[in-house]
């Protein structure tokens, strides 16, 4: 607000301005006008980019220029070199595989030995084999659903989903998982949908629904309005498919603020973002009421990412257990995205889009009809996809029914409720927002919540480390409650020892992340994250009989 005070300021001056003599030449009174015009231009796209944006766009040219003087470009780039550098020692600093592979075997290995190499690298995974890995992991092995699932899997190993009339239980396996997520999800006998390889596959077709949609409606330049906690997934999207993405700020329970998207709504809005919950914090939007704003503008879409929550917020609902309505219960709703492997518990790589209305589902379609290969026509990214993972996730749903998912619920429901309570009391730990479900995130008031995220990480926790604001959270599962008392336990020490010292964070993911979240030129922060990326794509050498890194 004081930012278009100040454009208005600006306005008003160039508008006095406007105000001249009679005797001033037809030139001077052009020019007035055409400052004018400049300003007001100017002030639209200030409001636009909204305070923050304006920001990082007059740093992001300032920066650009420094990048262009020769002397200074080499010291932000030094600088920049320095991080990936941590970040490298942090990936690959600690190797110890003795057999990396840049080329293929001269001779196949035999399977045993195969087996042996890959049950070696498998114990090499503490976190995970500890319990203490919570991201991206939802359900336990070694139980008679896993059992179950490698049988599944193994048998339809060899099946692609993109030939129906060959794997003909491939087909039925899709068509029902789908059935059985719209009938838990509220949808009618109309709604329907399609799996997917995982909740980002979700999102992208999600969109490009809406790009096509917008199409239709004659929106040449479509928009779509999120929370800045929306799903990074859905930046993705507006990337690849050129879907301008609308992010609004949140209220003190880290919901979108309502208010900030009904004066985002314009006539390019094709769509309205919601979460139920949302990634960072766990909280669900106010669909209801977001969907009434879409109603009142004139936005002919609601999509719902219920891909962490999928499952269990419907079953949560059923149990009674939680009151927020975000399914397509909720008129005006149009799109649910919902993962299945997940709290579906399912084999990793299924996912799923839903749609409200058939015709919505088909502009997600890709039809090619004069290729010299025949006709084609795909429902989603893939060409060919795997029935294996199809065939893991239809046998998961049989195995478990509603009411073992009911009860899986139950159980997670508590202990996320302890975790939030119990992280409430400890001194100098403050819950972000109203973690309604899955959940929990919490920050500091009185230390660098980074340092303290460090601190955790030493004890051996994965600890997934969140921005704007500095925080960090925990994911509760199906294993979280066997590791939940050593988690309680280490969070109050760790918070004890950066309460006795919260001064300045050292090196580590601390300083990494304390540096990349104050660091104004958010293009040298995607500079780095690409960097991570190559990173990840690097064959170390084997370490030297003497402990270090060794040639080839």
């Amino acid at each position: 607000l004081r930012a278009m005070d100040a454009v208005n300021g600006v306005i008003n001056g160039v508008a006095e301005m406007l105000r001249v003599p009679a005797r001033s030449s037809h030139t001077a009174k052009l020019e007035h006008i055409l400052a004018l015009i400049v300003v007001a231009k100017g002030a639209h796209t200030l409001y636009k980019l909204g305070p923050r944006g304006a920001y990082e766009g007059a740093v992001s040219a300032i920066m650009s220029g420094i990048k262009s003087v020769p002397g200074l470009a080499g010291v932000v780039e030094g600088e920049k070199a320095k991080i990936i550098a941590e970040i490298e020692d942090f990936v690959l600093g600690h190797n110890d595989d003795a057999e990396p592979h840049r080329t293929l075997p001269a001779e196949g290995l035999s399977k045993d030995g195969v087996i042996a190499r890959l049950e070696e690298l498998r114990g090499k995974e503490k976190k995970f084999l500890e319990l203490k890995a919570g991201g991206g992991i939802y359900h336990k092995e070694g139980d008679d659903l896993w059992a179950l699932q490698n049988r599944a899997t193994a048998l339809y190993n060899c099946s692609n989903a993109l030939y129906p009339g060959v794997f003909t239980g491939v087909r039925k396996f899709e068509a029902e998982v789908v059935r059985m997520l719209v009938n838990m999800l509220g949808g009618d006998d109309t709604a329907c949908g399609t799996l997917t390889s995982g909740g980002t596959e979700s999102v992208l077709l999600a969109v490009y629904a809406y790009r096509g949609l917008a199409r239709k409606l004659g929106i040449s330049a479509p928009e779509i309005v999120a929370g800045t906690s929306a799903h990074a997934a859905l930046d993705k999207a507006g990337q690849y498919f050129g879907v301008k993405i609308v992010h609004v700020g949140l209220d003190e329970n880290c919901r979108m603020d309502t208010k900030l998207v009904e004066a985002a709504c314009t006539r390019n809005t094709v769509a309205i973002y919601t979460s139920a919950p949302t990634f960072p914090h766990g909280t669900i939007d106010d669909v209801p009421a977001i969907c009434a704003i879409a109603k009142r503008k004139g936005v002919p879409g609601v999509h719902v990412d219920n891909c962490l929550g999928g499952f269990i917020t419907s079953m949560m609902a059923r149990e009674g257990l939680l009151p927020n309505k975000f399914d397509f219960g909720v008129e005006g709703v149009t799109s649910i995205s919902v993962d299945v492997h997940k709290y579906g518990l399912s084999p990793k790589g299924v996912s799923s889009v839903l749609y409200r209305d058939p015709e919505l589902r088909s502009m997600q379609y890709c039809a090619v009809t004069d290729w010299s290969g025949g006709l084609y026509c795909t429902p989603t990214m893939q060409g060919s996809r795997s029935g294996a993972v199809m065939a893991g996730a239809w046998a998961t749903l049989m195995y478990m029914g509603e009411s073992g998912y009911r009860s899986f619920a139950r159980k997670c429901h508590a202990v996320h409720q302890r975790i939030k309570r119990e992280i409430a009391e400890v001194e100098g730990l403050r819950i972000l927002g109203a973690a309604d479900a899955c959940i929990v995130a919490f920050t500091s008031d009185t230390f660098n919540i980074y340092k303290f995220a460090d601190a955790l990480s030493e004890r051996g926790w994965e600890v997934p480390r969140l921005q704007r604001p500095p925080a960090v959270h925990i994911c509760v599962s199906e294993t979280t409650e066997m590791i939940v008392d050593d988690y309680l336990r280490d969070v109050r020490e760790c918070a004890a020892i950066c309460r006795d010292d919260p001064g300045k964070v050292g090196e580590g993911m601390a300083g990494i992340y304390g540096m990349a979240g104050s660091m104004p030129d958010r293009g040298m922060v995607a500079d780095i994250l690409r960097s991570y990326m190559d990173v990840l794509y690097k064959v170390p050498d084997a370490p030297s009989a003497a402990g270090g890194a060794g040639g080839d």
